[in-house]
């Protein structure tokens, strides 16, 4: 099933950077709130606090996503497996 675009590839592609985004925006989230408490400026700590809410909303859609295209036979679970090892 190609869902991107129609193109077979681009839809793999794209399907497989959505598991492994998540590893990602889990880091960005850990760095902002280790970093966020360390902050004297109160506008600053809030940006930083908004910054951590989107991307928990980005990572749960993410998943979200990500659990949808396991029954499309798209293989997250062995993309999660291996984010796991790398990340």
């Amino acid at each position: 099933l190609s869902f991107y675009m129609n193109n077979q590839f681009a839809t793999l592609f794209f399907a497989t950077l959505s598991v492994f985004l998540t590893y990602g925006e889990d880091l960005v989230i850990e760095t902002a709130r280790h970093h966020r408490d360390l902050l004297k400026d109160p506008i600053l700590r809030q940006r930083v606090t908004s910054l951590i809410g989107q991307e928990a909303i980005h990572s749960k859609l993410h998943n979200e996503f990500n659990d949808a295209i396991v029954e499309l036979d798209y293989p997250v679970k062995l993309y999660r497996f291996l984010g796991e090892k790398f990340f």
